[in-house]
């Protein structure tokens, strides 16, 4: 596997995307080895099984995160076909593979050239398609910002597995001409056991000192500038200033955002409503979503997020910004509320009034339980068809 990501988890100690931990275990549990090849990291390896190798190649992007961005945008492609190439066509000569797999479009290039350097079958993972979605842009624009995704499109690969975020990957991948019988399109996963389970109440009160008979609000994502978070602190502003609920709105997650997100809320004099609870290890999601009255996500591309997801089936109704596919799993007046993109007057004021209706809340999470535990995917499934995939790539050679 090759990867421009230096972590599993994305925020590290078990926090951000479950996907990759879930997949490394499925792989050596279907018996297979994992050899990772990813950006060198200081810290210790965050998946610690028998069967799972990491071969470090060095970090230009950290050496390089102060550069001008037309600078990066050039040379960041250039040194990862280099670096990761060189480092991937070393461990593909030591072990052999019986496939090779890139994660994201950045790594499409190495893996299709080392996968034909071992006559191995190619295949690259997608988590979304990021701008791809962004046909309403000038076509300028578009091909600037989407011209590696393009290009790794072109690329006789195999197979491309493509993870419906919402951002209708399927449609980009054939759009620039990739073959329907070579697009894999899934389901994100989730943890279908979560709909029984009872969380802990106080976790996450007891975290930030909240008191019991305050409502939360809870924003759960990584904090980069096109999730927009800053529109849920506004959004929150717009809540505490109307006087109408003395809710506390929580951050859960890290990111490039965040400092810049503390100083926003200082400066509105938001200390005490916004709350940071920094990354929240997976396993106590549930803990983080029992504390929740409701969940927003506020996302450019797509509502559709695995965290969105969780939140339907632990019962917390979610508000989100109408973009993508979102009203997929975001059902308006069924499993929680849709607004306008980007109307933060129209987030703010729908967040106040499910505040102050605790009958529509409960009827909304009664819906969003019942809708998440019969329609969404769980881990087990969506692991056991993406390992067909990979199966299925190595019969066609």
């Amino acid at each position: 596997m090759v990867t421009p990501w230096k972590r599993r988890w994305e925020m590290g100690a078990g926090a951000g995307l479950a996907d990759d931990d879930r997949f490394i275990r499925a792989c050596i549990a279907a018996g297979m080895d994992v050899h990772y090849v990813s950006p060198r990291d200081a810290s210790p390896p965050d998946v610690s099984v028998s069967g799972y190798h990491v071969h470090a190649f060095p970090n230009f992007y950290t050496a390089t995160a102060t550069w001008p961005t037309p600078v990066r945008r050039v040379l960041w492609p250039m040194l990862f076909a280099v670096l990761a190439g060189w480092r991937a066509h070393r461990v593909e000569r030591r072990v052999r593979p019986v496939v090779v797999l890139g994660q994201t479009y950045v790594a499409a290039f190495v893996t299709y050239l080392v996968a034909s350097l071992a006559r191995v079958p190619s295949v690259v993972k997608l988590f979304g398609v990021e701008d791809l979605v962004r046909t309403d842009w000038p076509a300028w624009k578009y091909l600037y910002r989407n011209a590696e995704s393009i290009a790794a499109f072109k690329l006789p690969v195999d197979a491309w597995i493509i993870l419906n975020d919402g951002t209708r990957g399927d449609q980009a991948a054939r759009r620039h001409g990739v073959h329907a019988e070579r697009i894999h399109f899934l389901p994100n996963g989730v943890e279908l056991s979560w709909s029984e389970r009872v969380g802990h109440t106080t976790w996450l009160r007891q975290q930030l000192n909240i008191a019991n008979d305050v409502p939360v609000v809870l924003y759960l994502a990584r904090l980069e500038a096109w999730k927009r978070p800053e529109m849920f602190i506004r959004a929150a502003s717009r809540v505490i200033q109307g006087g109408t609920s003395r809710a506390v709105f929580v951050i859960g997650g890290d990111g490039p955002e965040r400092a810049r997100l503390q100083d926003i809320v200082r400066e509105l004099g938001l200390s005490e409503s916004v709350r940071f609870a920094g990354p929240i290890p997976h396993e106590r999601v549930p803990d983080a979503m029992a504390a929740a009255s409701l969940f927003v996500a506020t996302a450019e591309r797509s509502n559709q997020s695995i965290a969105v997801c969780e939140a339907l089936l632990c019962g917390v109704p979610v508000v989100a910004f109408d973009v993508g596919e979102t009203r997929s799993v975001v059902r308006n007046g069924e499993t929680g509320k849709l607004v306008e993109d980007g109307n933060v007057a129209q987030l703010g004021d729908v967040v106040a009034t499910l505040l102050g209706s605790e009958t529509e809340r409960v009827a909304l999470a009664t819906g969003a339980r019942q809708f998440a535990s019969t329609h969404l995917t769980d881990w087990s499934i969506r692991m056991e068809t993406e390992l067909s995939v990979l199966r299925a790539s190595q019969r066609r050679r």
